[in-house]
């Protein structure tokens, strides 16, 4: 039987230390860029968090698929029953061009479903954790959060009023203004949802 409040706990420290290394990487502004062969880029980052992250979950002896790793045929983990699911820098462009919206992504995967999961944001210093057994979690460096479970469905209502404001608050920003052209007049109906 897994035992989630550990595997998330392994999971946010492998989150947090290969954020710190990607936060050191990211300071100094040595990221070593380099292509992988679908023309991504790849950095110094993206490969220091993969080894950090690795280190610290094989001490649950489960397999992990990463996107900086070698892939693993389905023949080979379709009998898995429980694997991790890693992404070591999700937003490297947006870490090479020293912007901070880039977060480090572990999930626990049982078959094809996600478990459980924790998203570091190393540049904002914001970990958001959580599984359906524990619930979910968010930590900020001045403390914890618990977020609202299991979340509030929303009616198709809701949704038109969302979009709505969304569109509304997109007409009335100057530096995207000229982007929303295409988007239905202040005046939109609320039957464009259905």
């Amino acid at each position: 039987m897994i035992n989630m409040q550990h595997m998330l706990r392994m999971a946010e420290n492998a989150a947090v230390d290969a954020g710190i290394a990607i936060m050191d990487i990211y300071r100094r502004g040595n990221i070593d860029l380099t292509t992988k062969a679908d023309a991504s880029p790849l950095t110094r980052a993206d490969k220091l968090s993969q080894k950090i992250i690795i280190r610290h979950l094989e001490r649950a002896m489960l397999p992990a698929l990463s996107e900086e790793a070698a892939a693993v045929e389905y023949e080979a983990r379709k009998n898995w029953k429980y694997f991790w699911m890693v992404d070591p820098l999700d937003g490297t462009r947006e870490f090479i061009h020293q912007l901070e919206d880039f977060t480090v992504n572990i999930a626990l995967m049982q078959g094809s479903q996600p478990v459980a999961g924790v998203i570091h944001a190393p540049a904002n210093g914001v970990t958001w954790l959580g599984s359906k057994e524990t619930g979910a979690w968010k930590k900020k460096r001045s403390g914890i959060l618990q977020l609202p479970s299991p979340l509030r469905r929303k009616t198709l209502q809701d949704l038109k009023e969302m979009e709505i404001r969304l569109l509304h608050m997109l007409s009335c920003e100057p530096s995207i203004k000229g982007s929303t052209r295409w988007i239905s007049p202040p005046s939109l109906s609320t039957t464009s949802l259905t």
